[in-house]
């Protein structure tokens, strides 16, 4: 190993670790509305960050309909809910048309099973119906519009077992018009305007296995059918586009991929010192510029390595650059104090009360434990590690007032 390609990937990885802490400073205003959950950092942020979308389309209209991001806890912790993989991620399926329900939709618009706790009160998910006034095949914009089927969507609550209904959890739809018009025809249903959606967990689910159904519903004169994908974003759609229609932060989504991508890099840099290994990262979408900084942060050119053709060889960064590099970066001075433990660790915090989201991670970098929410203070406060892991672990938390985060090795069971 040549001390020039040591000296300069800490060089760099020091101007990066500088730079990061610039934009989070410039960030926190941003940060306060965005958990960790929110963003695509891990490959279960990925697995989870993705999206159904439905169509109905006319000749001069469109309506657009995306679910996704579904939640279940309560006001102190909260599970992931993943989309099932029936329908895969950058595919489509076109119903075969009718009226009704679109059978062939709802078989594959599910969620993957969960079984609701005595604990959970609440439910959340992520859902957007629009009419876009354009021509379907040139996607030009149309001056004048008409919707030939009313087209609903309904969210259940089915029974795994026995796919029977247990209970509608929401229900929005735009209805069909007669003649061409300019003026769009009002969506209709359970708050239809509100795209973040909290409802209270229905009585009789509790302790069933059970999985989210979205059942697309068409009404009218149109011979075709609704068509449905699966798309995956690199944050949440509630970040990405707000709660409703006139809530878009777009003025905010360029710092808040900012802030993504630093956490990004902390992740990636915490994860090389912890586990001395670098596990692929080909999931995240990242600009031309954020992967190669990224590469050129976690690897070291090998400068003994040559070949004529031009063809270079590189490494990984090694740990103790790695454990130095993060040292330097913001969350040094952020008052979290966490003493470790095989059992358990005792988290506090030396700045007052704070309340932290916290989650688990195994050496190869996959999610142990979901995101839980635990509130500090100066008092130790205990945390039990993960029991259904084995080997060492480390834990990310993030802070919801601050927005400032961490990551931590914590010896396994």
């Amino acid at each position: 190993m040549h001390s020039s390609g040591l000296t300069a990937g800490l060089r760099f990885a020091s101007d990066v670790a500088f730079r990061c802490t610039l934009l989070i400073i410039a960030m926190v205003v941003v940060a306060s509305n965005m958990h960790a959950q929110d963003v695509q950092v891990t490959r279960a942020d990925y697995d989870y960050l993705q999206h159904y979308s439905v169509m109905n389309v006319f000749d001069s209209v469109a309506v657009s309909y995306v679910v996704g991001e579904f939640r279940v806890g309560n006001s102190v912790a909260e599970r992931r809910v993943h989309l099932d993989t029936l329908l895969r991620l950058d595919s489509m399926v076109v119903n075969t048309g009718g009226a009704g329900v679109q059978t062939t939709l709802a078989g594959r618009l599910r969620s993957e099973v969960v079984t609701l706790t005595p604990g959970d009160s609440t439910i959340r998910f992520h859902r957007e119906l629009r009419a876009r006034a354009v021509e379907p095949y040139g996607m030009r914009a149309t001056a004048a519009w008409k919707f030939d089927d009313r087209s609903e969507f309904v969210v259940q609550i089915v029974r795994a077992s026995d796919n029977v209904v247990l209970a509608t959890i929401d229900s929005v739809g735009i209805d069909s018009t007669t003649t061409y018009s300019t003026q769009m025809t009002p969506l209709y249903g359970t708050a239809v305007a509100q795209w973040c959606r909290q409802v209270p967990v229905p009585n009789g689910t509790s302790g069933v296995p059970i999985y989210f159904r979205i059942e697309p519903r068409q009404y009218g004169t149109s011979v075709y059918g609704m068509t449905a994908g699966r798309s995956a974003l690199r944050c949440s759609r509630s970040v990405m586009y707000g709660c409703n229609d006139l809530s878009q932060p777009w003025n905010e989504i360029a710092v808040m991929d900012s802030l993504r991508f630093s956490m990004i890099v902390h992740h990636k840099l915490n994860e090389l010192a912890t586990t001395c290994a670098v596990a692929p990262f080909d999931y995240l979408e990242l600009t031309k510029e954020q992967g190669d900084s990224l590469f050129k942060l976690l690897f070291v050119l090998d400068t003994s390595y040559y070949q004529a053709n031009g063809s270079r060889r590189w490494f990984p960064m090694p740990c103790h650059m790695a454990k130095a590099t993060t040292s330097r970066m913001l969350g040094t001075d952020h008052g979290i104090v966490i003493q470790h433990g095989t059992q358990a660790v005792r988290i506090r915090s030396d700045k007052g009360e704070r309340r932290l989201l916290l989650s688990w991670y195994d050496s190869s970098g996959a999610l142990v434990a979901e995101q839980a929410s635990v509130n500090v203070a100066t008092s130790l406060v205990t945390v039990p590690v993960p029991g259904q892991a084995a080997g060492p672990l480390y834990l990310q938390w993030y802070d919801v007032t601050s927005g400032a985060y961490g990551t931590f090795a914590a010896a396994g069971r």
